[in-house]
């Protein structure tokens, strides 16, 4: 059993500073995440190298390389980072409800490698390639994340970010034997307090939820796409998973 809670970001209303109110449009508030910004900021080759250290090193829902090795398939997906209208964002699935595996799901383009598969990075352009039409010529891929456990517990699942640009949704190749729909969510939209909750499980188990645009981003995808914000956006995305202690057996 699983009980929701919402988390709203009152705390960061109240802690708004004078620095804070200097520093805004420097890349401190999501309300400031202009494309001018975006591109000047985040695709920096400073912010870039500072990011993928910090996603690699993540430890929320690590697993280690040896229980990653130990009977697992190995599955990778592309978190794109893009600009659809003007606006930076990430590209989301909508996995058709056909399929077996996680049908009917918000996702990211990916799957499990294949033997002809060099290595993950080539499972992540290959799969974004067959479900979305984007070349691997145009995937600028900055690095990986830690393995991270999927549902299926003989999957783990290695996260990729990689930068596409500019995405015109209506004119990808999408593959409707495996994607019902393609839609973008902008990174202040994803940084917004208002947007975000989380699920507890009596576990102890904690994982983030989006609800944006009618979509309902839950389960590892959404805890992907929490670490990468965190890693991406750190003096933007301030949006934290917190335990409630009287929930855990």
């Amino acid at each position: 059993m699983a009980t929701l809670c919402m988390h709203k970001s009152a705390l960061v209303c109240r802690a708004v500073t004078h620095r804070y109110l200097v520093n805004i449009c420097n890349l401190n508030s999501y309300t400031c995440l202009t494309l001018p910004a975006f591109k000047k900021e985040t695709l920096s080759e400073e912010n870039r190298a500072r990011c993928v250290a910090s996603l690699r090193s993540s430890r929320l829902g690590r697993l280690g390389a040896q229980d990653a090795a130990q009977g697992r398939k190995k599955a990778a997906v592309l978190v794109p980072l893009c600009i659809v209208g003007g606006e930076p964002a990430l590209l989301y699935t909508l996995r058709s409800s056909r399929l077996r595996r996680n049908g009917g799901q918000v996702s990211f383009p990916g799957g499990l490698q294949d033997e002809g598969d060099a290595g993950l990075r080539d499972t992540v352009l290959r799969e974004t390639r067959e479900e979305l039409g984007i070349s691997g010529d145009v995937v600028d891929v900055w690095g990986h994340g830690p393995f991270l456990p999927a549902a299926d517990a003989s999957v783990c699942v290695r996260p990729y970010l990689g930068y596409v640009g500019e995405i015109d949704i209506a004119r990808l190749a999408v593959n409707d034997a495996e994607v019902a729909q393609v839609f973008s969510t902008p990174l202040r939209t994803l940084c917004d307090p208002e947007n975000f909750a989380f699920t507890q499980f009596r576990s102890g188990y904690v994982i983030p939820v989006y609800r944006c645009a009618g979509h309902r981003i839950w389960g590892l995808t959404a805890l992907i796409t929490h670490l990468v914000l965190a890693s991406l956006l750190p003096n933007i995305y301030r949006n934290k998973l917190k335990l409630i202690p009287h929930l855990k057996t």
